[in-house]
């Protein structure tokens, strides 16, 4: 395996300690392009501290990783640039991701934000 797809097997290892099957990817829109053919979109994820408090997780380099899709920063914020359009493409994204880390893409559950 080259340096790429080592890269690519930690960030679906992190993904899944972050999206155990049945969670939920949240996701916020940030930018919708003039043609209206690609969005930037921010993952989020909860997670459980060991003292019980929520915190959220900011998952967008490990999924532009693992999909192969750019990286980009909108006022500060890290997103994920989804091509297309036509559909719900929070929904796309989620089920691309859960596709790429479990094989099905609906192991993983959505909702906007």
């Amino acid at each position: 395996m080259n340096t790429k797809q080592i890269e690519k097997e930690e960030h679906i290892q992190k993904l899944k300690e972050w999206f155990p099957k049945g969670s939920t990817i949240y996701t916020i829109l940030r930018h919708v392009s003039s043609s209206g053919m690609s969005r930037d979109i921010s993952v989020l994820g909860t997670w459980t501290h060991d003292d019980g408090k929520v915190g959220f997780i900011h998952p967008n380099y490990a999924v532009s990783k693992v999909l192969g899709w750019t990286l980009k920063t909108k006022n500060g914020s890290d997103c994920v640039r989804v091509g297309g359009g036509g559909m719900d493409m929070g929904f796309h994204l989620a089920y691309s991701l859960s596709q790429a880390i479990y094989g099905d893409g609906y192991a993983l559950n959505h909702q906007w934000l």
